[in-house]
């Protein structure tokens, strides 16, 4: 009974290091804009079909598919921060909250992430990525340590601590803790808001599309695979919303 407690406890880690990430995405909008952020798991399955259209179609190595990934959905966000949520807030009714059109635009936005994926071809198929690491599994007495797992809670635990450094040694991630705080009071001392708010939309996007890499190997890759990631992120979305340095 012991080595199933271990080795489940084991694989509880491993899914919630992926899972931690997911839940810095969405709070990392929410902190900046107070917007809840519908299209979470949109982004995470993009980042998943993106690590897998440049690991089988690009012919990319696993180092790199991470960058060329995490570089477009960036784009993805930021550009839907700057030209869809800046226009939004811009036809605010004066006296009128704005809140639920923002977030009203985010569902727009998973339903077109998911229009747009199910319209290539090779979607159809379920599919999964390969592992990011193989080889002989680790014995640790009786739990068992894929290297994939091993890769997974390494590459989880260094974007985090990168994380942490750029919201506290760097201008733009102290920009970002400020605007978070007080947006107006921020502007008043001369920090970019909307430039703030697409890099928080970027970083953001960045980090779902990563999980989703992480997450393809152990997780069947289909275009309503975001419902199932942002259901079971929900309770580390509590805990990262008092951890994140943007709070």
């Amino acid at each position: 009974m012991l080595p199933l407690v271990l080795q489940g406890v084991v694989s509880g880690i491993v899914t919630g290091c992926v899972y931690a990430l997911i839940a810095l995405s969405l709070v990392i909008i929410y902190k900046s804009s107070d917007v809840i952020n519908f299209a979470g798991g949109e982004m995470v399955m993009v980042g998943g079909y993106l690590g897998m259209f440049a690991l089988l179609w690009l012919g990319l190595p696993y180092l790199f598919i991470f960058p060329f990934a995490a570089i477009v959905i960036f784009i993805v966000g930021a550009l839907f921060d700057r030209v869809v949520l800046t226009r939004v807030a811009g036809r605010s009714v004066p006296g009128h909250s704005v809140l639920v059109a923002l977030i009203i635009a985010t569902v727009g936005l998973s339903y077109a992430l998911k229009g747009v994926v199910r319209i290539i071809p090779y979607t159809e198929e379920v599919h999964r990525l390969p592992p990011v690491s193989s080889g002989v599994p680790i014995f640790l007495g009786p739990v068992v340590l894929q290297r994939q797992d091993i890769a997974i809670v390494v590459a989880a635990f260094t974007i985090m601590a990168a994380l942490w450094a750029f919201f506290n040694f760097t201008m733009i991630g102290k920009g970002l803790r400020a605007t978070s705080q007080n947006p107006r009071a921020a502007a008043l001392v001369g920090i970019p808001v909307r430039l703030i708010s697409m890099t928080a939309w970027g970083i953001a996007a960045m980090l779902a599309g990563i999980a989703g890499i992480l997450i393809a190997p152990k997780l069947l890759l289909t275009p309503d695979m975001g419902v199932i990631v942002i259901w079971r992120s929900r309770p580390r979305s509590s805990a990262a919303s008092s951890a994140c340095p943007a709070a």
